[in-house]
């Protein structure tokens, strides 16, 4: 029962314990402070306030001044008293008498009101409770944005008092936090990130009246590395003396299903040789044993600060490979496919062939493994100023923008009509394929009276198209018109190298903008140019 209760609260804190170490914690990422996270945190910590975790345990509960009890006497006339504890750690119980504690647990406590109340009363049942946990302040310091004094519940733990600071800076340790308690001097370790992994409450104590947290800045040369299959990617975790190789690995929160344990590759530093050393361990016995705290993993060993662990994956283990198919199709969805064997007439198939007003002749195919490429001269490019580029920079730029990246041309008609076509291409892992409804128009756009789409007629040409929009519109430019295919393809309208088809675009360009102060420069330009032509022929003349 006790294992199923720390799955469970591991299951609450480790889905975003990594993030929650470094962010929620320590507030933010290196080098920026995350505002949101600290507002975030100081909310939860108001919405907290005075709520246990778990029942107050009366023989770790240390009595202190603020803390409030019921004491019910029963007898003829039951009687109840509220008594509340002193500042001077003192407990007065009106008419019966004064006890005081130091440093007292609750059921001790307890047992010295019942038997001071037993002194006058002869009742045997004597009930004492526990009503309100007092409030006092504790102090942080060290590596955080500011030390202050925050006020505390004794139900509190040391994250909570973090979280009501605002969380730590960056580089704060959150492994070798220290607790200085006031009275008796004693000093206390506090590691959050094994407390978020194991809930122990050892790792994250309750706070007292005047407890000094300190808070160290972390070494980033003693930290231990895991990699591989496992949840949390290619993490450094602080390092503390007593971190075991199973200890990096609940860090991680675990084995990925496809993690290959056969193989865990492990790499130590060797001062000795002034070399890194690799072996091979044998971790399979532990696959759905690491969060049984109850029990010893076999081949668990203590680590070294730089030590790394890198977990493989099954090289038998296949990814889910699959293709979408979208539009009109009759069962529209993403399709399971095998390597180097389900072609796209076989996916067409699979998804009910197409609906009536299916246009397969516009479908639009999507590579994504050449879509996630990337162009770097395009990213460089978009950096720049187009002021500032070159012609073929301009070109290439403007070519590259307008380019839906990973499109691959196809005729799924033929494909469908002759399997052994090369337009029946292999499919691969996250291709998408689109097919779109028939249009039964023409858009014309720019320059015309009336832009719009316009229902198409067979026989049309661009100019009757325009005319029905109403005509060429202000300072239309009628020669530089084109045509833009649904497939991308363009054509200068007055070569009527084309057909027109349902789906096309007619576009009308504005005329160039006339710039005076540019022609005039040019035209200044030129006739300085001409004058000084002139001298030179005077002077030869002469």
């Amino acid at each position: 029962m006790k294992i199923i209760l720390y799955i469970l609260i591991f299951s609450l804190f480790s889905l975003k314990l990594h993030s929650q170490i470094q962010s929620s914690i320590t507030g933010a990422s290196p080098g920026y402070i995350d505002t949101l996270s600290i507002e975030r945190s100081q909310e939860i910590s108001d919405e907290n306030k005075g709520i246990v975790d778990k029942p107050v345990d009366p023989k770790t509960y240390i009595v202190g001044p603020g803390d409030e009890f019921k004491v019910t006497i029963i007898q003829l006339e039951p009687k109840e008293l509220n008594i509340v504890v002193s500042p001077d750690n003192k407990i007065y119980i009106p008419k019966i008498g004064i006890v005081e504690i130091k440093n007292n647990t609750l059921e001790e406590v307890y047992s010295l009101i019942k038997e001071l109340i037993k002194e006058q009363y002869s009742s045997r049942e004597i009930y004492v409770a526990l009503t309100k946990i007092r409030q006092f302040k504790v102090r942080l310091s060290g590596n955080v944005p500011k030390s202050m004094t925050i006020p505390a519940y004794a139900t509190d733990r040391v994250s909570e008092i973090i979280d009501k600071a605002g969380a730590l800076k960056p580089n704060s340790s959150t492994r070798k936090i220290k607790i200085i308690r006031a009275e008796t001097r004693e000093i206390i370790d506090v590691d959050l990130t094994k407390y978020f992994t194991t809930a122990e409450d050892i790792y994250n104590p309750y706070v007292q009246g005047g407890d000094n947290i300190i808070v160290p800045e972390v070494s980033q040369d003693i930290e231990i590395h895991i990699s591989g299959e496992v949840p949390v990617k290619d993490a450094d975790f602080e390092y503390v003396e007593g971190d075991s190789l199973s200890t990096l690995i609940r860090f991680a929160q675990g084995f990925l299903i496809t993690a290959y344990l056969d193989s865990v590759e492990f790499t130590r530093y060797n001062k000795n040789i002034n070399s890194y050393e690799t072996k091979f361990l044998n971790l399979s016995s532990w696959r759905g044993k690491i969060y049984n705290f109850e029990q010893s993993l076999q081949g668990d060993f203590q680590l070294e600060p730089g030590d790394r662990v890198h977990i493989r994956k099954d090289p038998k283990w296949v990814n889910n490979r699959y293709i979408k198919i979208d539009g009109q199709v009759k069962y529209p969805g993403k399709y399971a496919i095998t390597k180097e064997d389900t072609r796209i007439a076989d996916i067409i198939n699979r998804a009910g062939g197409f609906v009536e007003d299916a246009a397969p002749e516009l479908s639009e195919y999507i590579r994504q493994k050449e879509a996630d490429l990337p162009d770097l001269e395009l990213e460089r490019l978009k950096k720049i100023p187009q002021v500032d580029m070159s012609e073929s920079e301009i070109r290439y730029f403007q070519a590259r923008i307008r380019e839906r990246k990973g499109s691959m041309a196809i005729d799924l008609l033929n494909a469908i009509s002759d399997e052994t076509s090369i337009d029946n291409i292999i499919v691969e892992d996250r291709d998408s394929l689109f097919i779109p409804r028939k249009k039964n128009y023409i858009i014309v756009q720019g320059r015309v009276n009336n832009p719009g789409a316009i229902i198409y007629k067979k026989g049309f040409t661009y100019l009757d198209y325009i005319a029905l929009a109403g005509g060429f519109g202000y300072r239309a430019d009628d020669d530089e018109t084109f045509i833009t295919k649904p497939g991308g393809e363009q054509f200068l309208a007055n070569d009527m190298n084309y057909i027109i088809e349902p789906g096309d675009v007619i576009l009308v360009p504005p005329k160039k903008e006339f710039d005076f102060w540019e022609r005039l420069f040019d035209y200044s330009s030129l006739i300085t140019q001409i004058i000084a032509l002139l001298s030179v022929i005077i002077t030869l003349t002469r």
